[in-house]
């Protein structure tokens, strides 16, 4: 979204979530890809530099021979990135099956991490999605995860804050952590076909239009739609009505707006926008 909205201008809300932000980064938390090759030649000076963790094994895709060597590549670095195609590309053929790609937001502490999860859990609304937030542990999935699909899955979005950044290189830094994940039917979506398009991914156009954040316009417009038979009532009375809906979707404090939407979508029209650049700016790539 991009909008032009001065920071003075922010609802209290957000002005108060930016001010847990000490940095911004952004970086790819995780890279599959295949190599028609069961054994291809990857010199060591290349592999050191993919990425913090590097995986690869030799096993075919389920009814697809022609794929016989998996590597998956954990928080990649850009310049490992970059030299693979210059090694696989014209000796092998690769395609990229999924990807991860994330922002992780360094704030003081695990604290501020958290209220900034409980701000977006609040404000962020994953679009075309049917399926309800489910947490494992303090993590947030948008989705189905692989795990429960058999490995095949679309896209999910995920948000946790209490693990440090993976993505701020040899520092224990709390963080508040986003990421969207992308099989494969969904990665020609957004541009990933090949090991190239991902050293060369332009992060900082990514994410304005994924982070999708939106605001009540007021509780007592919330409570008069809820309600459109019994209008005849006061603020207050509409206000504790959508008090009681918001309760429905309560998490520790706030709520959850995905959940909200998904159960009464004609909420929709009071759905404000808000200006989500104030959240990338200038963000550091890993």
């Amino acid at each position: 979204m991009n909008s032009s909205t001065s920071y003075s201008r922010l609802p209290a809300a957000t002005q108060d979530a930016l001010s847990l932000i000490r940095k911004t980064v952004v970086g790819f938390d995780r890279i599959t890809l295949w190599v028609n090759h069961p054994k291809p030649k990857i010199p060591r000076s290349i592999r050191n530099r993919l990425g913090r963790k590097v995986t690869i094994k030799t096993r075919s895709v389920s009814y697809h021979a022609y794929w016989q060597t998996e590597i998956r590549i954990h928080q990649p670095y850009v310049d490992g990135l970059r030299a693979l195609p210059r090694v696989l590309c014209g000796k092998y053929a690769t395609k990229i099956a999924y990807a991860e790609i994330a922002i992780d937001w360094i704030a003081a502490s695990q604290d501020d991490a958290a209220q900034l999860q409980q701000y977006i859990l609040q404000h962020f609304y994953l679009k075309h999605s049917r399926y309800p937030v489910k947490f494992e542990k303090s993590t947030a999935y948008y989705g189905p995860r692989a795990s429960e699909t058999h490995g095949k899955f679309n896209r999910n979005f995920v948000i946790y804050a209490d693990k440090f950044s993976k993505l701020a290189r040899g520092k224990k830094l709390p963080c508040c952590h986003l990421e969207y994940r992308f099989g494969s039917p969904k990665l020609n979506c957004i541009g990933l076909f090949t090991i190239g398009d991902c050293a060369a991914f332009d992060f900082h156009g990514f994410w304005p239009r994924h982070l999708n954040l939106v605001r009540f316009s007021s509780k007592k417009n919330l409570g008069r739609i809820l309600d459109p038979e019994n209008q005849d009532v006061s603020s207050a009375s509409f206000r504790q009505r959508a008090d009681v809906f918001l309760k429905v979707h309560a998490y520790q404090g706030g709520f959850i707006l995905q959940d909200c939407i998904l159960q009464r979508r004609e909420i929709m029209p009071i759905l404000e926008p808000i200006d989500n650049r104030h959240f990338l700016t200038k963000p550091a790539v890993r």
